[in-house]
């Protein structure tokens, strides 16, 4: 078992394969469930400057494994979203790069726990977003 603390509101704790998200920050009382090893479609942008060169650049359609779900305030996501060559190595721990056997890509899923507006990001062993992208239509 691992337990996150985010805030004195918020935490998410993994159990065997599963997330739980808790969080009464907003006095909502939003818990939340996942697995943590999600597969999924990802159309990325090979390194996007922020995020309006990912709606710009469409890019690579890439099968994904879901590695780590970070769950950030909105002003947090606002300040990744800006610069994603900024050195984030606490964050993102070099997860990317292809999987073991080669059949999926490591990603990280990114949530902005107020909007739920989330990306995907691949780092390559980087300590930067290398590649972004969004889910694509046909996984979900």
């Amino acid at each position: 078992m691992k337990i996150d603390i985010r805030s004195q509101d918020c935490l998410y704790v993994e159990i065997n394969d599963n997330v739980f998200y808790i969080d009464d920050s907003t006095n909502e009382h939003i818990i939340e469930t996942w697995k943590r090893e999600t597969f999924l479609w990802v159309s990325f942008t090979r390194k996007p400057c922020d995020i309006n060169d990912i709606a710009k650049n469409h890019g690579s359609l890439e099968y994904c494994k879901v590695e780590k779900n970070l769950l950030l305030t909105n002003k947090e996501y606002r300040e990744l979203c800006k610069d994603f060559f900024k050195d984030n190595e606490t964050l993102f721990e070099g997860i990317g790069g292809f999987s073991r056997d080669g059949s999926s890509t490591r990603v990280i899923r990114v949530i902005n726990k107020q909007t739920r507006e989330t990306l995907y990001i691949n780092t390559e062993g980087y300590n930067y977003a290398r590649y972004v992208g969004f889910e694509s239509e046909g996984s979900k």
